[in-house]
């Protein structure tokens, strides 16, 4: 029987051709794609196989299997957002390698079992505990940085899709220096080159990679009627992700310019809207499914433009304490009262 790990990589793999009639003389070529969809905490390998069957005429075929082995790496991608801030100070890599043999699960790492009143979570005291993990907290404040110290106006930090190749040679440099906990010490020539379009792709990429969106439905439905009382009512750590997000986007467009697609960009991928999977909206094709999906991003759009517009009244330094402060203090005030 096949194990989680070996379940999952047989159902990411993807054959191209599937099927098909082969010359004999020439062979052909079958591509395998795999497409694993799983977080991955801890250094593993699973294995499954690939069945070929040839028929060589009527009655007559053969069956060859064909083994598939895939090394399984620590990724932040994925991970729940409760279990990335759980690792603290400790970097991926050395949580993954705590867990070596499966003595740690990634259970070790969410919130203790005593559950967490609302009215505890929205302390003003606990408002650093709703800073988003250290992983995603220090890129932005990464891309702050660089673009504080370039050139009004001359800042790369935007990914571009024309550019696709090179941006995720970018990510993957930042990514790498994220995950084994190192400082984002690139060049001047890595960051003139665009390596800081990496960090904000690495940024979004997650947000669309996490197991459940930082907006979610509820969010949304509340924000037709009252967005600041939508964002109060966020998840502490759901809510830290969004206004440092928009944080980084106020201080980097008031200095360089705005980017016309940044916040429906950063919408989508903050409600998840983007791509294909976990949601009933995803996957339809339907003209309803498409304006259903096209009026929540724009919700969503709306939130991140209101959120940027207090951040600038208040001309805060990063990360936006006293912004974080106020949405927590206001909202337990309003428990207490009800």
């Amino acid at each position: 029987r096949l194990d989680a790990d070996s379940k999952a990589l047989a159902h990411s793999l993807t054959c191209s051709p599937s099927d098909g009639v082969m010359d004999v003389s020439g062979g052909v070529e079958i591509r395998i794609t795999a497409n694993f969809i799983e977080h991955v905490f801890q250094r593993r390998e699973a294995e499954a196989f690939l069945l070929l069957r040839l028929h060589f005429s009527p009655g007559k075929e053969a069956t060859f299997h064909v083994p598939i082995r895939a090394q399984l790496e620590p990724s932040i991608m994925r991970l729940p957002l409760q279990a990335l801030a759980g690792l603290g100070d400790m970097s991926l890599i050395d949580a993954a390698a705590a867990c070596t043999g499966r003595q740690r699960a990634l259970s070790s790492f969410m919130p203790t079992a005593r559950k967490t009143s609302m009215l505890e979570e929205l302390s003003p005291s606990n408002v650093e505990g709703m800073l988003p993990p250290k992983e995603v907290l220090n890129v932005l404040t990464w891309i702050i940085d660089q673009s504080n110290q370039a050139r009004v106006g001359s800042f790369k930090w935007w990914p571009d899709p024309l550019t696709d190749s090179k941006t995720r040679e970018s990510f993957n440099k930042v990514l790498v220096k994220v995950e084994n906990g190192a400082v984002l010490d690139f060049s001047p020539e890595d960051v003139n080159e665009g390596v800081c379009v990496g960090g904000t792709q690495m940024i979004l990429t997650w947000l669309q990679l996490l197991p459940d969106p930082v907006i979610g439905q509820h969010t949304l439905s509340l924000s037709a009627m009252d967005i600041p009382t939508a964002v109060r009512t966020m998840m502490g750590l759901s809510r830290g992700v969004l206004i440092c997000l928009c944080a980084m986007l106020v201080v980097v467009m008031d200095r360089h310019g705005t980017c016309t697609d940044a916040t429906r960009r950063c919408a989508a991928c903050l409600t998840q809207l983007a791509i294909g999977h976990r949601s009933s909206l995803r996957g339809s094709t339907s003209n309803a499914g498409l304006h259903t999906s096209a009026s929540l991003t724009s919700e969503a759009e709306k939130i991140l433009e209101k959120v940027m517009a207090q951040l600038r009244e208040d001309g805060q330094a990063f990360p936006p304490l006293s912004t974080l402060r106020s949405y927590s203090e206001s909202f337990a005030e309003d428990l207490n009262a009800g």
